[in-house]
């Protein structure tokens, strides 16, 4: 094999690796966008922990109204009993 060939054939593979590697490097990129806009989807969805106790408290605010006005008048009520067997005895 004489000098020019072993020159061609080198640049040859090296060409060929050169592609391949700008095929990978093109696919890598691809990926890399891909998962950039998985971020930047998911950091849509994504509820802060202020959001959460916000969220929380609105969502809990009408229970715990309804158990105050329970204990109110669970309160009245054993007043009134204890008031009816206090003037009975």
């Amino acid at each position: 094999m004489d000098n020019t060939t072993l020159i061609a054939l080198l640049t040859l593979i090296v060409i060929a690796v050169g592609g391949l590697l700008s095929v990978l490097w093109g696919r890598v990129n691809s990926v890399e966008r891909q998962l950039a806009d998985e971020r930047v989807k998911s950091a849509e969805r994504y509820i802060t922990a202020t959001e959460m106790d916000r969220r929380l408290e609105v969502a809990i605010a009408p229970l715990e109204r309804a158990m105050e006005r329970l204990e109110r008048q669970n309160g009245q009520m054993l007043e009134m009993i204890r008031q009816h067997y206090a003037e009975g005895a």
